[in-house]
């Protein structure tokens, strides 16, 4: 299984402006200190890559944290994938962020973000932007 990354949260069936930079991750990683953010949006949600693949986050593994990072209660490990065997297309997707992208309750932005997607010709060019 080689995901192409970035890859988009499609579980959620709204966006919002505190989620806009959170629907997005860059790799398979992660660190953070707040425990319920992951099992609210991470943890059982699909999500697309930039071949158009579906995949769902089922659980993830812990890594070994410095003395520092355990001060703070810093949490960091990988997300652990399943491929669903689904397959979006690119109108598919392009019309998804679109619909999300117009209800969205932050104004910071949008504009240009529509314009890009709507000058995207490939489902990699709609997730990077």
């Amino acid at each position: 299984m080689a995901i192409s990354y970035p890859i988009l949260n499609i579980s959620l069936p709204d966006w919002n402006g505190e989620l806009v930079n959170e629907i997005f991750l860059d790799d398979d990683q992660y660190q953070t200190k707040d425990e319920n953010f992951i099992q609210e949006y991470i943890i059982g949600h699909k999500f697309v890559d930039c071949t158009g693949n579906v995949y769902k986050i089922v659980n993830r593994s812990a890594s070994k944290i410095n003395w520092w990072q355990s001060l703070f209660n810093v949490k960091k490990g990988h997300f652990i994938f399943h491929d669903t065997g689904e397959k979006m297309t690119f109108d598919e997707l392009k019309n998804m962020m679109v619909d999300k992208i117009q209800r969205l309750d932050w104004k910071g932005g949008q504009e240009d973000w529509l314009k890009a997607i709507k000058t995207a010709r490939t489902i990699q060019e709609l997730i990077k932007g």
